[in-house]
């Protein structure tokens, strides 16, 4: 459940302010387990939102942002690691946390020209039980909590009406509720192409190890290709069709994570796996 209002307070000044809801009772992530108890349970129905825009020139936007957000474990496990007995879901279950967020950040965006973004991200939260799942497969690990702050630049400059580029480099200090301290930095740089109904993009991103990993997670290595090809049709009754090829290598990175804006929902394994995905998707 999402609740959000936008309230104009001036010709230059925007707000909007809500908060999310959600209930999750996954019945069937031990398949084999016969009984109704043995399930998965969260909930936390208010978690605020709230935004500022001022936009003191045509060409510049200052945002200052703050969001709490809830991910559970919304797989089933009729094969694989899940389909455990049900001591072994129990002793499972008992360490298993929702993951849970919270996050200031402050956004600077200049346009020089109408070809040309310059932006400036600054933020700082916490990540609690960081969800990540054992490599090629569908079980979830904690790689547990921090405390976060760090930076982002980024660029995006049009180079016709079909061709734009852009790159991003962030960096993100951690301190480890488990303790210690830890540094993550990537950079990427990304292309893109669109014609018609037609549009694709390429990114490659370099980065350091993730600070908040678990042994059984795996470690990906530096560099991560993701990409994307589309395909926008009118659908049944002029409703639009999207069709789309995706090369998916998510980034491990905490900060990474930390800024996204992810509604609160369920985490699926396929969603973080590094794979070739077919997407088909429809509005109205």
């Amino acid at each position: 459940m999402t609740f959000e209002d936008r309230i104009p307070l001036t010709a230059q000044l925007t707000a909007r302010a809500g908060f999310q809801g959600m209930k999750l009772s996954n019945r069937v992530a031990n398949a084999t387990s016969l009984d109704n108890d043995e399930r998965l349970r969260m909930r936390d129905w208010f978690m605020p939102r709230a935004t500022v825009i001022w936009s003191p020139k045509a060409n510049v936007d200052l945002m200052i942002d703050y969001r709490e957000s809830l991910t559970g474990y919304g797989e089933t496990g009729r094969t694989g690691p899940m389909a455990m007995t049900r001591e072994e879901f129990r002793a499972w279950s008992r360490n298993f946390r929702p993951e849970r967020h919270s996050r200031l950040r402050f956004d600077a965006e200049w346009r020089p020209s109408t070809d040309l973004d310059l932006a400036v991200t600054a933020f700082q939260g916490r990540i609690d039980n960081r969800m990540l799942f054992i490599d090629r497969g569908y079980l979830p690990v904690n790689g547990g909590s921090a405390n976060l702050q760090g930076a982002t630049i980024s660029i995006r400059h049009r180079l016709s009406s079909r061709w734009h580029w852009s790159m991003r480099y962030g960096a993100t200090q951690l301190n480890r509720t488990e303790g210690g301290r830890a540094t993550e930095q990537g950079m990427t740089v990304q292309a893109g192409w669109s014609s018609g109904p037609w549009s694709a993009s390429l990114s490659g991103t370099r980065s350091s190890q993730a600070a908040l990993l678990h042994e059984a997670a795996g470690s990906r290595g530096p560099m991560h290709i993701e990409g994307a090809l589309r395909y926008e049709i009118a659908g049944f009754d002029r409703m639009p069709l999207n069709v789309s090829l995706r090369l998916t290598d998510l980034s491990q990175l905490a900060g990474d994570k930390l800024l996204r804006h992810d509604l609160s929902g369920i985490a699926p394994a396929t969603d973080h796996a590094r794979g070739l995905m077919l997407n088909v998707g429809c509005s109205w």
